[in-house]
């Protein structure tokens, strides 16, 4: 998801049941307007995810720190029900998270990436597990499926060739020692093909 989703999430958006994220908010920062809450950016954009339960364990953790947080600060806390905060509860400034984000790698000694970099590396390994380009778009919240081809279709050109190169395998045209044909029968590396005859 896009930084400004990421932000505008609220606990109401998590399933913990069925592990699904709902992204129907965007946070964002203007100078003249400080930090403000808008619609995503587009009807595509408000979508769900489903997660894994490590993520879903992450959160539940996370909002029991948060709670912890929420107590100690008692009524300088300010509530809006928003995930990620402020230290005091308030919507967080993402030109903040995006400065916490690049120390953070640079600390860990972690590869040079950006926090969109990490939206592209999620696409990178759905298309890598060979999801199809209308399920990706539908994950990244793409309006149009042409935006995610155009986007990775050096990615999908090479799933193309890897699906080649995974047929021509198992038949295994090439590598098969010669085998004499029978009337019904043609083996092809480990497929064996049964014609009827008549």
């Amino acid at each position: 998801m896009r930084r400004g989703e990421a932000l505008g999430l609220e606990w109401e958006d998590i399933d913990f049941t069925n592990n699904v994220i709902t992204i129907r908010h965007t946070l964002q920062y203007l100078p003249e307007k400080g930090v403000f809450e808008e619609e995503t950016k587009n009807t595509s954009s408000m979508r769900s995810i489903k997660v894994g339960q490590d993520l879903i364990d992450i959160l539940n953790d996370f909002r029991e720190w948060q709670d912890s947080e929420k107590e100690k600060a008692g009524e300088f806390w300010t509530e809006c029900k928003k995930i990620f905060t402020a230290r005091d509860g308030r919507p967080i400034n993402p030109c903040t998270v995006t400065s916490w984000f690049h120390n953070f790698v640079a600390s860990n000694n972690l590869p040079q990436i950006s926090i969109h970099g990490l939206r592209h590396f999620y696409a990178s390994a759905l298309i890598n597990e060979g999801v199809d380009a209308a399920a990706v778009s539908g994950a990244l919240g793409h309006s149009v499926i042409s935006t995610t081809l155009n986007l990775y279709s050096h990615m999908f050109r090479e799933n193309q060739v890897k699906a080649c190169d995974a047929v021509a395998n198992a038949l295994n045209f090439t590598n098969s020692p010669k085998q004499p044909i029978s009337d019904n029968v043609i083996s092809r590396g480990n497929i064996t093909l049964h014609s009827k005859t008549g």
